[in-house]
This record gives C-alpha cells, sequence and structure tokens, in this order.
C-alpha cells in the first residue's frame, strides 16, 4: 500500500495485486503464505500460473477502465511473476522488477528463505530436474519472447547482499536479457533482500521504481 500512496502523490493511478495464498486469498487453516512456492511441484506451477492470469486480466480491466499506458511493478517472487506476464502481455507497456532472477529452482536451491521448501524437494528431486520442471514459471525461457515484441522500458532493481534472491542469480538474468540485445536499465542497491524495506533503502528503492515509471509512463 506504500508503493501504491507514493505512486499516487505523484500522479499515478495505481491498482495492488494480491498473489495466490497470500493475505486475504490465504486459507485460514494456513499460518504463513507457504502454498505460491512449495515442494508441491504441481500446486507451485498452477499457482504461478494463476498469478500471471491476474496480472493480465488486472491489465486488460485497467485498459477497459480507459487507461493508456500501464505500468508493472513486482517485488521478489512477483518480480518472476510480473516478469513472465510482462513477456506475454503487449498491453504492459513498463516494467519495474524489483529483486531478479532466471529461475525458480535456483532460488529455492540457493535462497535462505526458501531453504524448508528445498528441504521437501531434494531427496527426491536434482535442482536440474527441478529447473527443468519448472521452466513454465520461469523468466528465462521467456526472455527471447522480448525480442519479438515492441521494445518497451525495463528496469531491475537487484541488492548486492540479497540472500534470498543471491547475487549471481541475479547477475546471471542481467547477463540473459542483455545477450538477447534487449534494452536493459539496471540498478543496485547496496543492501540484503529484506533490508531494501528498511531505510534507508526503502527512500532509494522507491525513487528508482517511481521515478523511471514518471519517465515512461
Amino acid at each position: 500500500m506504500e508503493a501504491c500512496r507514493i505512486f499516487n502523490g505523484l500522479g499515478m493511478t495505481a491498482l495492488r495485486l494480491t498473489v495466490p495464498y497470500h493475505e486475504e486469498r490465504r486459507p485460514p487453516e494456513l499460518e504463513r503464505a507457504e502454498h505460491l512456492v512449495s515442494s508441491n511441484i504441481g500446486r507451485t506451477i498452477q499457482s504461478m500460473r494463476q498469478a500471471v492470469l491476474d496480472t493480465r486480466a488486472a491489465a486488460r480491466w485497467l485498459q477497459l477502465q480507459g487507461f493508456e499506458r500501464i505500468g508493472l511493478l513486482g517485488t521478489s517472487i512477483g518480480s518472476c511473476i510480473g516478469f513472465l506476464a510482462f513477456a506475454h502481455d503487449a498491453a504492459i507497456d513498463v516494467g519495474v522488477f524489483n529483486h531478479v532472477s532466471g529461475y525458480v529452482a535456483d532460488v529455492v536451491w540457493q535462497g535462505i528463505s526458501t531453504q524448508h521448501v528445498r528441504e521437501g524437494i531434494e531427496t527426491d528431486l536434482t535442482v536440474d530436474e527441478l529447473r527443468e520442471f519448472w521452466k513454465p514459471i520461469s523468466p528465462v525461457p521467456f526472455i527471447p519472447r522480448l525480442v519479438e515484441m515492441k521494445q518497451r522500458p525495463i528496469r531491475f532493481i537487484a541488492a548486492r547482499y540479497d540472500l534470498t534472491f543471491p547475487l549471481d542469480l541475479s547477475r546471471q538474468v542481467i547477463a540473459e536479457v542483455r545477450s538477447h540485445g534487449i534494452g536493459l536499465d539496471v540498478v543496485w542497491l547496496p543492501c540484503g533482500h529484506y533490508t531494501t524495506a528498511e531505510l534507508p533503502w526503502k527512500a532509494i528503492d522507491a525513487w528508482k521504481i517511481a521515478t523511471f515509471f514518471r519517465k515512461h509512463l
């Protein structure tokens, strides 16, 4: 909600989406939003797909309300969801992705926040197998789609001390996008994944997001 207030203050209308299994979409029997990405391979694919469909439906609804230019902001797992929507929907004019990585499987395998997910998988699958299974919900396989679409402004924001979306994974997806000749603006913040939400980093992050949208929307 804080991001929405910032956008509103800059004269931009903002719509906030809640992804599956989070907040009001979380079943009462769950203590945390653990079903969006979990050791259940199929449910994770289904949940991520639903999140992308919701995002695209929101973009379509905004168009029907008369909004001519649409920007998309995704943070953490939302950056993956947002990128998938961006790569499939030309109705989205600008994309800002906050914390970035190329494969969901690698984040689960290396990130400290998803070790419980890895523990439920690693006795049965290797990371290479999981990467193959989760390709449909990972950004890298869909990067070539951007080449086929109209050029749109893209900003990646990554944290140099991120232990949830590790640094090498962010560097890899940045290099992959640029290897296709796609214009990409990159911002590095000298903080971690969760400290991005603390001052002064959240103020810097908000400024980098808002100014990019102001420039291109």
